[in-house]
């Protein structure tokens, strides 16, 4: 879930912040990274390379549905070594 920011408030710290302050906070902001947006793009930044087979890409539909609240609970029922573990604790 993404933090909301009161504008009004932020823009008040930074004003009153001095100039070598706000060198620094502008050189934090240029290195940052946004967070990924979805369970997949998260994994293929973790894990450069991982196979999106279908069933994964469905589970991570699923996991996905877990965390947004439209699901509230999820079996996962699949053959040893398809992917199973390695994607729920991810999602963790």
């Amino acid at each position: 879930m993404a933090a909301t920011v009161d504008r009004e408030a932020l823009r008040a710290w930074l004003d009153g912040l001095a100039p070598h302050q706000l060198a620094e906070v502008d050189r934090i902001l240029a290195g940052y990274d946004p967070p990924p947006v979805s369970f997949r793009e998260f994994v293929d930044q973790v894990r450069p390379g991982y196979q999106w087979y279908r069933h994964c890409e469905i589970l991570a539909e699923r996991l996905e549905a877990v965390e947004s609240g439209e699901l509230s609970r999820l079996m996962v029922f699949e053959p040893p070594r398809h992917g199973k573990s390695e994607e729920c604790h991810q999602h963790e």
